[in-house]
Formats: structure tokens, sequence, C-alpha cells
């Protein structure tokens, strides 16, 4: 549940972000090199929609309480 926080952007710094998920990937049989662009890429795909503005928008106003 931890690496799934880390992809959505709401508990996890961006390079521990980028790690988290890499290593989801990486425990699912994936080369490292491969989980690491997987995870850039889908990190990006995530924060460029319409779900990670909304998650950035959550974060944000946890942070604020």
């Amino acid at each position: 549940m931890d690496q799934i926080c880390c992809l959505l952007g709401l508990c996890c710094v961006p390079l521990v972000r980028e790690e988290s998920v890499t290593a989801m990937f990486t425990s699912w049989g994936a080369e490292q090199a491969s989980a690491v662009i997987i995870a850039r890429k889908l990190i990006a795909a995530i924060d460029a929609s319409p779900l990670g503005h909304l998650m950035q928008a959550i974060a944000k106003h946890a942070g604020e309480k």
C-alpha cells in the first residue's frame, strides 16, 4: 500500500517516490533499468492527469492543516 501511496504522490517526497515505485516494479520481476524508466514515465503520466492534479490538491490541503 505504501508504494501505491507514493505512486499517487500522497506520502513520499519526489526522490523516495521514484525509488518506491521502482522497487514495486522490480519486485514484480522487471529489470532495475527498465523499472526506473517505467516508474518515471508512470509518475509523470499520473502527475499530468486529472487524478494527479487531484492528488496534488489533496496533499497541499493536508499540508496546510
